[in-house]
């Protein structure tokens, strides 16, 4: 199998994209911060000027947590009070002496204005075109192949690379053959990544992303750190560290109905149009649910500890690869690029488990319907004989 990757035309129009649309992120001092009672935040521009921004739900659970106030608190602020609540958490906030947070960093969505997310202060300090200035010469000097250039909405990047010379079998899976490589991101969330990649040829472009590295300056520390990492990585082949075993594993260890939901949220959080019925090709949660329900069981009642014990009637294996299967061949969902690889990743997260759910559950039961003490034996436990 050949390895399709992207032609220069397409590579340099995404590059345009990426450095025309980096991430706008203020790193704001919070004694600077200025909230208006309308809850909307002052910002200043490249060129001087000002404009106040709204700012979303979200961000205000992220300031909470920056501040390290509970999230109940600030969701019952935010119902409580819809004029200046946030203004009178922030001045209340600057008052005091708060030696834990002194700056933060302030996520703009570049298309709806709007700030979405606070994060810490170290974040979002790569722009896209210092990444890309710094990761092509890694690309090419390890010979890797770039075959996707994924953008989401705030500029941030993945870029999937993989590897034409480097490929590996696993035992007792004759018929799979997988390729590897390398993902690199660049997102105010992560700072700049690196993880492994890892190409299942049977499922056209399926990609599974393990192990990340990650840093939010290119000083030369970080960079030399950085330049270490890919070597060994180079070293092995790009191939995850013990990535057959766990390929092994997941192909003989059911899925939980937890793992089960994990995977449909992750393919639901990806695309703009969400068709219910068509992803359950791809992952049968409806049909996990109406097994349980012909045994008088209904798993949205059941417990967190509960749907991790409870199977799903396939194996992990078979789950990691319908995420991923979806990843790169759905058509309904309207996913670009970007979304395409973060359910990859979910899926590299799902099979690089410690644990799955249901993997120490033991499987005999020596008893079956009957009980280990007779009834004499019971009275005498009890101390009824």
């Amino acid at each position: 199998m050949q390895i399709t990757t992207l032609s220069g035309s397409v590579y340099e129009s995404q590059k345009k994209s990426a450095i025309n649309n980096s991430p706008i992120a203020k790193h704001i001092p919070l004694g600077a911060l200025q909230v208006n009672p309308d809850n909307t935040i002052t910002v200043t521009n490249e060129d001087g000027t000002t404009q106040d921004l709204p700012i979303s739900e979200q961000a205000v659970l992220d300031f909470c947590q920056r501040l390290r106030i509970p999230k109940s608190f600030g969701q019952r602020m935010d119902k409580a009070f819809d004029e200046g609540f946030l203004a009178n958490l922030i001045n209340m906030v600057k008052s005091t002496d708060n030696a834990t947070v002194r700056e933060v960093t302030l996520l703009v969505d570049p298309v709806k204005k709007v700030i979405d997310r606070v994060l810490p202060s170290d974040r979002a300090m790569i722009s896209n075109e210092a990444f890309l200035d710094f990761v092509e010469p890694i690309i090419d000097a390890h010979d890797l192949g770039v075959t996707h250039f994924g953008l989401d909405q705030y500029g941030a990047i993945q870029l999937n690379c993989l590897s034409k010379n480097n490929m590996f079998k696993v035992p007792g899976m004759d018929t799979e053959l997988f390729f590897t490589g390398v993902n690199f991101g660049n997102s105010p969330a992560e700072g700049l990544t690196v993880r492994s990649a890892v190409l299942r040829t049977l499922c056209t472009n399926s990609t599974i992303f393990a192990d990340a590295f990650s840093l939010h300056s290119l000083n030369e520390k970080w960079r030399r750190e950085f330049n270490e990492h890919m070597l060994s990585l180079r070293s092995s082949g790009f191939r995850p560290e013990g990535i057959e075993d766990k390929i092994r594993k997941a192909n003989v260890t059911q899925a939980s109905v937890a793992e089960m939901k994990s995977a449909m949220s992750a393919m639901q959080s990806s695309g703009k149009i969400i068709d219910l019925n068509f992803m359950q090709r791809y992952c049968p949660l409806d049909k996990v649910s109406r097994a349980y329900e012909a045994k008088g069981i209904n798993i949205g009642e059941l417990s967190q500890a509960q749907v991790k014990n409870a199977k799903a009637g396939i194996t992990i294996w078979d789950l990691v690869n319908g995420m991923t299967n979806y990843a790169s061949n759905d058509t309904r969902s309207n996913m670009d690029d970007y979304s395409r690889q973060q359910v990859m990743k979910s899926a590299g997260n799902l099979l690089y488990k410690k644990n799955y759910d249901t993997e120490n559950l033991i499987q005999i039961d020596p008893f079956g319907n009957e009980m280990l003490l007779s009834s004499r034996e019971q009275q005498i436990v009890r101390g009824d004989a």
